[in-house]
């Protein structure tokens, strides 16, 4: 439990570091990473909550989405824009958010419009 709480603590302290470089540069790679770092801070937490009163099935959810589905995705964007020509950056950007809405219609049991 203390170690998924202080990651949590570490990755929300990261993410405000990294948010001041983004407001300085405005480069959207910061941008991503800072949400990606907030995610996975958000994960951490859920994980703490989780080792500590039992994992519900709401708990369990939310730790499994947010580090296990939504981190990896901004994180990677982060570095897509770092390495990646403009163009090529700004067409990744909606694939994964795109597929990802995609795919909750698809497995929602209201379909579409649960989204």
């Amino acid at each position: 439990m203390a170690f998924a709480a202080v990651a949590s603590g570490l990755s929300a302290a990261f993410a405000v570091v990294v948010f001041l470089r983004f407001l300085r540069s405005r480069r959207p790679a910061f941008a991503a990473w800072t949400l990606g770092l907030l995610i996975f801070a958000g994960a951490a937490a859920f994980q703490a909550a989780g080792e500590t009163g039992g994992w519900s099935p709401a708990v369990f959810r939310g730790f499994y989405l947010l580090g296990g589905v939504l981190g990896v995705i901004y994180l990677a964007l982060g570095t897509v824009f770092l390495l990646a020509p403009r163009r090529v950056a700004w067409a990744w950007k909606r694939t994964p958010a795109s597929k990802w809405r995609t795919s909750l219609r698809s497995r929602h049991p209201m379909g579409r419009r649960a989204c």
